[in-house]
Formats: structure tokens, sequence, C-alpha cells
């Protein structure tokens, strides 16, 4: 083998995208098993469906009772996956905010968090703070309240942005769910990029 040829077998590619460790933790915990419900959910609603008889008008009814079950197994796959993401993203914060301030962050809020780390690193890019506050409100309706869209906690009054809530729950979608995690894997990616020692 020729020297050119020896150095083209160990030539590098281009480089490898790596992705952070927080995409990698959630996709294992949350997003993956998400996709797989949805698409559980779609075969159970597909077999139901194929068990009636369309030419007879009274499976009607049962059609639209069918329908309105998976959509309900579905907001419920969505609420809960909302809930996991959260949870994690709260616990990658503080993983950030103990990097930055040099304490536990055991038991402390999102926005309390966030506010930190914007101070610490300003970045008008990022999803503003209300937002992921507005995240954090819907997991707690979801753990704590039934998926109520309004419910006390204490003696404060806490209520799920409009946006997140259908005639009278909570009802998380899809899409939200996909644009949530863009935002925090952004969030996470820069503040993680401006300490020091990197996290993740």
């Amino acid at each position: 083998m020729t020297p050119e040829e020896l150095e083209k077998l160990f030539e590098l590619g281009p480089p490898i995208a790596i992705p952070h460790m927080f995409d990698s933790d959630v996709r294992a915990t949350v997003l993956v098993n998400h996709d797989l419900v949805l698409q559980a959910i779609a075969k159970s609603e597909e077999d139901e469906l194929s068990k009636l008889d369309f030419t007879d008008e009274s499976q009607r009814s049962i059609e639209d009772f069918i329908q309105r079950e998976h959509d309900e197994f579905r907001r419920a796959a969505n609420n809960l996956a909302l809930v996991g993401l959260v949870t994690r993203f709260h616990h990658w914060l503080g993983r950030l905010s103990d990097a930055v301030e040099g304490r536990r962050s055991l038991n402390r809020k999102i926005k309390d968090m966030l506010t930190d780390l914007k101070n610490r690193f300003p970045n008008s890019q990022l999803a503003p703070n209300s937002y992921f506050k507005a995240l954090e409100d819907v997991r707690d309706s979801i753990v704590h309240a039934d998926s109520e869209p309004e419910w006390m906690n204490g003696k404060e009054v806490r209520k799920v942005n409009d946006e997140y809530v259908d005639e009278y729950k909570v009802n998380f979608s899809a899409e939200k769910l996909k644009d949530a995690f863009d935002k925090m894997l952004a969030l996470v990616e820069y503040y993680d990029g401006c300490l020091k020692r990197p996290i993740g």
C-alpha cells in the first residue's frame, strides 16, 4: 500500500454531531415511549373500528364512541409525556444552576433557576422564561389537579395558559410537545456551552 493510499484510508470524514446528553436523556426516558404509546393507541383504534359493520347505521354511534375514547387515550399520553419532559428539564436546569451558583438547587422552581441563568448569561434568542413557567404550570396541573385548568395551591390560585386547555381540561398536543422539547434543548445547550466545565 502506497503512503497516499494509507493516508486516504485513515482520512477523517466530516465531524459526527454528538447529541447533547439532555437530548439523549429525554429521548430515552420520554419521547421514544410517547411515540410507541401513540402508535399503540392508533393500532387499537384501527382494530376496534375494523370490527364494525358500516352498512349498519346503528354502529355509527359505536364508531363515535371508539374515536372519542381513543382521543382521550391520546390526550393522556401527550399530557403524561409533558410531565416527563418538564421533569427532566427541571432536573437539568438544577444541574446547570448548581454549576453556576455553586449550591444545591433542590426544590427550586423552574422560573427561579431560569432567572439566575439568564442574569448570568443573557440571551434574547432563547424562548422567554414565561414560556417555561407556563409549562411548569401545565405539569403541576396534570400531576396535582387532575388536569384542571385552574386550581388552588395552598392559598395561591394557579392557572394554565388557555392555549393548553380545550373546553374543560388540559390538552397538550404532540406538536406542542415537540416544540417544547426543541426550546428546552436549545436552552440547555446554550447555558451548558456558557459554563467553563460543561455538564453535558
